[in-house]
């Protein structure tokens, strides 16, 4: 009786000592919907009026994406666009995050750096910079 017990515990350590090492890996922790929650742009107002700052930054307030697995993503540019699908890749030594349109795509284009449960994204125009902190729903 006792013997049964002790491998059932045993048994039962193993499992959540199993469970925890697959979810502990950083791409998994990516899977799911990341949404805006702020936009920074900092254009030269000499060149953009407020009012077209204040446009670019709701449009890119606008755009979310959703992670599905360990490569494949959908963009969003608003709600009411179909998707873009799209591979993602994580260099987990930097936390960079970049994807492309083909999975063999050799020069992919970097969507954000991971920080802190947060993707931030930065972005250099001829106007200035835009940055966007991406939370997960």
């Amino acid at each position: 009786m006792k013997s049964s017990k002790l491998i059932s515990i045993i048994s039962i350590i193993i499992l959540f000592t199993v469970l925890y090492a697959c979810n502990s890996n950083p791409k998994s922790k990516l899977i799911g919907t990341w949404k805006a929650e702020t936009v920074d742009v900092k254009f030269d107002e000499q060149v953009a009026s407020p009012e077209m700052i204040r446009q670019v930054g709701l449009e890119n307030k606008q755009v979310f994406f959703k992670i599905q697995n360990d490569s494949a993503m959908l963009l969003y540019i608003d709600a009411k666009s179909e998707p873009q699908s799209l591979f993602w890749f994580l260099d987990e030594a930097s936390g960079s995050i970049s994807y492309a349109y083909k999975q063999d795509d050799l020069s992919p284009i970097g969507l954000g750096k991971l920080v802190d449960n947060k993707i931030i994204s930065e972005s250099s125009t001829p106007l200035g910079t835009i940055k966007t902190t991406f939370t997960k729903e």
